[in-house]
């Protein structure tokens, strides 16, 4: 997993949510929906300094689910 569309696939397969044929931010958006709707929840990205540039889409998702 090295860009955005490893880390929204892997975060959608961990998460059992299948993703239409939008585009990417599509993706992210639905994906920050469904992290705020699961309540508290503790998500484990490792290796994360792989992708740390990437970090601006996990702010953007905590920012919609602070409880995640």
């Amino acid at each position: 997993m090295r860009g955005l569309d490893g880390l929204v696939g892997a975060v959608a397969r961990t998460l059992d949510v299948p993703l239409g044929k939008g585009d990417i931010g599509a993706h992210v958006t639905q994906l920050g929906h469904v992290l705020a709707g699961r309540g508290e929840l503790v998500v484990v990205l490792d290796n994360f300094e792989q992708i740390r540039h990437l970090a601006s889409v996990v702010d953007q998702w905590q920012r919609r689910a602070p409880d995640v």
